[in-house]
This record gives structure tokens, C-alpha cells and sequence, in this order.
């Protein structure tokens, strides 16, 4: 994977974006750019992880302080995401938590049910780390909305099923019972 990501960098840095620049200010950038940029989150990439998590919080600042969101509402919709996962992934849930619940303000505002479910599972998520995996009926409710979402907006099953795994292995009881 290592050979993939310095590759991409290689990709993005083409385009005259440096990794330390973008860490200091934020970018306005293409739809090619910033696809670039995700597929880096996504390969997650221990030698990455600070730098990567410090350009999110930079494009993340711009973003606020331009007070637009981009010309693109996913890339405003993906890096809510990234910023979810880091946080969660560095320990600190309510910032997690801050950063899922500003994204379903967004697509609920935007009228965007599929990446609304996507979010409620990252709520479910934090809600795991928050609990250490001792979960009560009652902490099921973020993977229900996702799920419920899901069955109700959006014709494709890829993500319910994956709802589904996901319960599976880390559960033992059907927690979708009642929802299906």
C-alpha cells in the first residue's frame, strides 16, 4: 500500500499542491484534487496519519471561515466524515461526535438520505467507543435510524447489508429485528 500512497502524493503534488502548504492553509479544490486527497484518508496510512489529519483540520477552518462549503456539498459531506474518523480513531468521541452531528444538520438541511444513514452509523460508531463495546438496547438507536433510512429512502441494499454484517459480527443478538 505504501507504493500506492506515495503515488498519489506524487499525483496531488503534480497539481502544485505541496503536503506542508496544504497543512497551513486551506484550498479550494478540484473535483480531481480532492478525489485524490480521499483515496490518501482512505489508505490510512500510519506515516500519513498527521499530516493528513492536519490538512482536514485546515480545510476544515477554510471552510468556516469562507462560510461556503465548497463548490462540491460532497466534499464538504466527506471531510465531515474523515473528521469523524480521526477523531474517533484519536480517542476524542465528542469531537467525533460534534463532527458527525454538523454533517446530519447538512444533509437533512440538503435533503440527502443516503449520506443522512451514513452518518447515523458513525454516530452508532462513537457510540460504541463511547460505551467500550458495553452496549444497552437503547444505544442501538444511531444503527437503527441508518438502517431505517436506508430501507425507507434508498432502493440499493449494498448499505443495509453492510449494517447487517457489521451487527453480526460484532453482536450477537438481531438488534434490526423489529426495523425489517
Amino acid at each position: 500500500m505504501y507504493k500506492e500512497n506515495k503515488e498519489l502524493w506524487r499525483i496531488l503534488e503534480s497539481t502544485g499542491l505541496k503536503r506542508e502548504k496544504l497543512t497551513q492553509e486551506g484550498h479550494d479544490f478540484t473535483d480531481r484534487e480532492w478525489h485524490t486527497l480521499t483515496q490518501l484518508f482512505q489508505l490510512d496510512e500510519e506515516e500519513d496519519k498527521d499530516i493528513l489529519y492536519r490538512i482536514l483540520k485546515k480545510q476544515y477552518e477554510y471552510y468556516k471561515e469562507k462560510e461556503e462549503f465548497s463548490p462540491f456539498p460532497e466534499h464538504y459531506l466527506q471531510l465531515l466524515f474523515f473528521l469523524t474518523e480521526a477523531e474517533r480513531k484519536k480517542g476524542d468521541v465528542d469531537a467525533a461526535d460534534e463532527y458527525a452531528d454538523e454533517a446530519l444538520e447538512y444533509v437533512i438541511l440538503m435533503d440527502m438520505p443516503a449520506q443522512q444513514s451514513t452518518f447515523f452509523f458513525q454516530k452508532f460508531r462513537n457510540m460504541e467507543v463511547r460505551k467500550k463495546g458495553v452496549m444497552e438496547p437503547e444505544d442501538f438507536k444511531y444503527i437503527r435510524l441508518a438502517y431505517a433510512v436506508e430501507k425507507l429512502f434508498i432502493k440499493d441494499d449494498k448499505v443495509r447489508k453492510m449494517i447487517e454484517l457489521y451487527l453480526s459480527e460484532h453482536y450477537e443478538k438481531d438488534v434490526l429485528r423489529d426495523i425489517r
